[in-house]
């Protein structure tokens, strides 16, 4: 029996898992945006401690039925609990493993845990024109191994993995990791719907279902005016007219990540996009995606989603 760590930049999930099979697990608070916020990682050390002891507790375990515990994510890096430097891309499954570092954490948990290294693209910083070569990821590596164990996914491909911040991920014939492209999307959607005039005029969560027509309107009107100017006109929809909340956050949702499917670059119909990430970032882009490309499009099951960190562990360190 083992544990897998999950670390983004809002929050924690927690597996416990017998063999193949997920027993269960639990969602934490806390992410590396705490550490960047107070300048210390205790939050994120004692969230994850305490996660730990009541996810045992509640499946009437010990630390010493606990035979190995791997850690992915944002808790590798510098905000996390131990960084572990990026592997350059190309990069395997075997590359990550064996790129990975073991460190007893007495603090965390008595079991050593295994950090799970991210990928970073093979180029580096020249001058500000070759900042569109560059970029990094890391958990998303895991997260995309397995859901390729769990859907089957034929390379080559490129990978839309939607959360904080969207991550793009081309995947070579071989399926290795070739290169990565990354967007603030979702953490956009949040500081803007949050924390400008806008928090007034948006719905909590955000968007109840889509409404393709008002997703269209704020990603065509954002792509001709831009997002700053998209981005007002929902406030004055809110004033001056009769759409829903949940219209009006299609709108908004539609105008913000109309960069995102910018940034995916050319697309053809040879292309195919696996998209991954949760509902509804994940419905929304599948949207997008078939309404202005024309690449074949495959979804991700909820369960894949839900499943894609176990399996990318398994994938690493257990699966031949």
């Amino acid at each position: 029996m083992f544990l897998t760590i999950d670390t983004g930049t809002t929050n924690t999930r927690i597996y416990l898992v017998d063999g193949e099979t997920v027993k269960d697990s639990i969602k934490i608070n806390a992410g590396a945006g705490d550490t960047a916020k107070t300048g210390s990682n205790q939050i994120l050390k004692e969230s994850i401690q305490n996660g730990i002891c009541r996810l045992l507790s509640d499946n009437a375990l010990k630390e010493q039925d606990i035979s190995a515990v791997f850690a992915s994510g944002m808790i590798t890096s510098e905000l996390g609990l131990c960084e572990v430097p990026h592997v350059t891309a190309p990069a395997t499954p075997l590359c990550l493993k064996e790129h990975a570092k073991t460190v007893l954490l007495s603090d965390v948990v008595s079991v050593p845990i295994t950090f799970i290294p991210g990928v970073k693209n093979n180029t580096d910083f020249k001058s500000l024109a070759n900042l569109n070569e560059m970029d990094m990821m890391r958990g998303e590596e895991t997260e995309l191994f397995g859901l390729m164990k769990l859907l089957k996914v034929k390379p080559p491909f490129t990978a839309v993995l939607p959360g904080s911040h969207t991550k793009f991920v081309a995947v070579g014939n071989e399926g290795q990791i070739l290169s990565c492209r990354t967007t603030l999307g979702g953490e956009l959607l949040a500081a803007l719907s949050e924390h400008t005039i806008l928090n007034n005029s948006l719905p909590k969560p955000l968007i109840s279902n889509i409404v393709p027509e008002c997703l269209n309107a704020g990603f065509e009107y954002s792509r001709a005016h831009g997002l700053s100017d998209a981005a007002f006109r929902v406030r004055l929809i809110h004033n001056f007219t009769n759409l829903t909340e949940n219209e009006r956050a299609n709108f908004f949702a539609g105008a913000v990540l109309a960069s995102d499917i910018q940034a995916l670059g050319e697309i053809t119909p040879e292309t195919k996009v696996l998209v991954g990430g949760s509902d509804p970032l994940r419905g929304v882009f599948i949207h997008l995606l078939k309404t202005y490309t024309r690449c074949e499009v495959i979804e991700a099951s909820d369960e894949a989603v839900n499943l894609s960190t176990v399996y990318g562990v398994l994938e690493l360190f257990y699966l031949e």
